[in-house]
């Protein structure tokens, strides 16, 4: 029987971990947060709503909301129908 060394004994099991980490890696769900948001209702709802109620920019040509004025300029092109000039959205008062 032959003996490890500790080197050997560390180098055996950071192989195994590596090995198990990469097998978890690949069992996990690709689902991203965009997909979940897009086929779920109840969150692709709230995520219009949460956007028509905070924004204060809107595409010019659609009306789609942008978000604040900060992240709307980074915004180059509107997502849904591709246009480039902006308005601010009016609120009324309450």
């Amino acid at each position: 029987m032959s003996s490890l060394t500790k080197t050997d004994l560390k180098e055996i099991v950071r192989g195994a971990v590596k090995e198990e980490l990469k097998t978890e890696k690949q069992n996990l769900p690709t689902e991203t947060h965009i997909d979940h948001v897009c086929g779920c209702p109840d969150c692709y709802c709230g995520a219009i709503e949460k956007m028509n109620k905070t924004s204060e920019i809107a595409c010019d040509n659609c009306g789609l909301p942008l978000g604040n004025k900060e992240f709307a300029s980074k915004i180059s092109k509107c997502p849904n129908c591709g246009g480039i000039e902006t308005r601010e959205i009016e609120r009324e008062e309450s």
